[in-house]
């Protein structure tokens, strides 16, 4: 639960390669 995106990261899409997230 760090990317942002955390609902098109395995939530509604299948697991693939991960999204470009910005660190804080």
């Amino acid at each position: 639960m760090s990317c942002p995106s955390m609902t098109i990261h395995g939530s509604t899409t299948p697991p693939g390669p991960p999204a470009p997230s910005p660190l804080p």
